[in-house]
C-alpha cells in the first residue's frame, strides 16, 4: 500500500481537522491552519483514506511539518 503525508504550508496553528478513516478526493480539504489570522486550508493531494493526524488541533506547527497520512486507493 502506498501512503502520502500532507505537510504544513506555513507557520500556524491547527484548527479543525476531519476525522480519519474518511475517504478524500484529491484536493478536498481536510483541515485548516490558523496563519496571522487567515485560515489556510489544508488540502489532500491524493485521493485515498485519511489514516490519521500526526498533530492535534492547537498546535503550533512550522512550514514542511508532516501533518497527516493519506492511503492511496487502488482504483484498478
Amino acid at each position: 500500500m502506498t501512503e502520502r503525508v500532507v505537510t504544513a504550508p506555513g507557520w500556524g496553528r491547527v484548527g479543525t481537522l476531519t476525522p480519519p478513516g474518511r475517504v478524500v478526493e484529491q484536493g478536498t480539504v481536510i483541515g485548516v491552519l490558523r496563519e496571522q489570522g487567515a485560515l489556510v486550508p489544508l488540502v489532500a493531494s491524493t485521493a485515498g483514506v485519511l489514516m490519521g493526524w500526526l498533530v492535534l488541533e492547537g498546535e503550533r506547527v512550522p512550514p514542511g511539518r508532516p501533518l497527516a497520512r493519506i492511503r492511496i486507493l487502488d482504483r484498478d
